[in-house]
């Protein structure tokens, strides 16, 4: 008897354990749904629950639908509806991801998140654009136009210099150097990397008159 009773209790145990995941899942998605409606009021007649929400436009369709939906497997007695109110306030801030720009956009997010309408550079298209080119767009949209003078063109003047110059010698050292004396020809990120730190006059200059020694002609 003692063993027939253990070998039922093991069954049971494992046909639960089985489950327990879908419960689990189950329960959390009743305690969100219980969440939510507990931020919502009631109506006068304290039959409706009304809830006041930012939605963006492009999602108006959605909503209304998944309200639909739900009117209609619930059997609710008044459906569901949606009403758009007019408000002064400024609207939070979304920023839609995926599994390609998530990362991205985490980067940006443990910086602070921008203001509403404003480009987001965690997007993977703008994610090079580190100086580059949404504070441009943002300056447009708010009519900022003195961050276009004393800060998108001082960038934009400061990375063709920079990049130019990095074009500049890398032209340079395909036509000075063969691939018979390739070895002898100096590193470019040396000489990129020793030009912001002020160093590297011992090394080898890529083309003549590279390093100044800070000399005037005799």
């Amino acid at each position: 008897v003692l063993h027939r009773t253990d070998d039922y209790l093991r069954q049971v145990l494992q046909k639960a354990a089985e489950s327990a995941y879908t419960w689990v899942v189950q329960v959390k998605k009743m305690k969100a749904i219980y969440h939510i409606l507990n931020l919502c009021s009631f109506d006068v007649t304290n039959k409706c629950l009304i809830a006041e929400v930012w939605c963006p436009v492009s999602d108006l369709a959605n909503l209304r639908g998944a309200l639909e939906k739900g009117s209609r497997k619930g059997d609710a007695t008044v459906p569901s509806f949606v009403n758009r109110i007019p408000s002064s306030d400024t609207p939070p801030t979304l920023l839609r991801s995926n599994k390609l720009t998530t990362g991205f956009q985490s980067i940006v997010e443990a910086y602070g998140v921008g203001d509403y309408r404003e480009v987001s550079p965690g997007r993977f298209r703008e994610a090079p654009s580190l100086f580059i080119w949404h504070r441009l767009e943002s300056a447009w949209h708010f009519r900022q136009k003195f961050c276009v003078y004393l800060l998108f063109l001082p960038e934009l003047l400061f990375l063709l210099c920079l990049f130019g110059y990095l074009v500049f010698m890398i032209l340079y050292k395909w036509l000075a150097f063969s691939a018979r004396n390739s070895s002898q020809a100096p590193s470019i990120l040396i000489h990129f990397i020793n030009m912001f730190v002020m160093q590297g006059k011992d090394l080898t200059p890529l083309y003549p008159g590279q390093v100044c020694d800070g000399s005037i002609g005799s």
